[in-house]
């Protein structure tokens, strides 16, 4: 098992607070959400200009975490659930897909 900490990033709302904004991780060229659970926690993965895939955790408004397995360049959190377990898959440099089950704890 996996942990990391959410971290403090950038909000997902509007300024003006009237609704939710895109979901654009820094420096994505494209973005993918694969689920959202009871807490609010967003999961998915997002792609950057050197085509490395990172997986994506996001708890609304403020809170964006990029988890990226050890060693690779393809990551992506598939689920969620409430006590704070993601699950997800990993391709290692062999080309084979791997999965995992991590847990995110959230800082302040």
């Amino acid at each position: 098992v996996t942990s990391c900490v959410l971290a403090r990033r950038r909000s997902v709302r509007r300024p003006d607070a009237t609704g939710p904004a895109p979901i654009e991780p820094r420096r994505s060229t494209f973005a993918f959400i694969s689920g959202i659970n009871e807490r609010g926690i967003i999961v998915g993965r997002y792609t950057t200009a050197d085509s490395v895939r990172h997986g994506l955790v996001m708890k609304l408004p403020h809170n964006h975490l990029t988890f990226d397995y050890p060693g690779t360049t393809y990551t992506s959190v598939s689920g969620s659930n409430n006590q704070g377990y993601v699950t997800g898959r990993f391709q290692n440099d062999d080309g084979l897909f791997h999965s995992y089950l991590g847990r995110v704890r959230f800082g302040r």
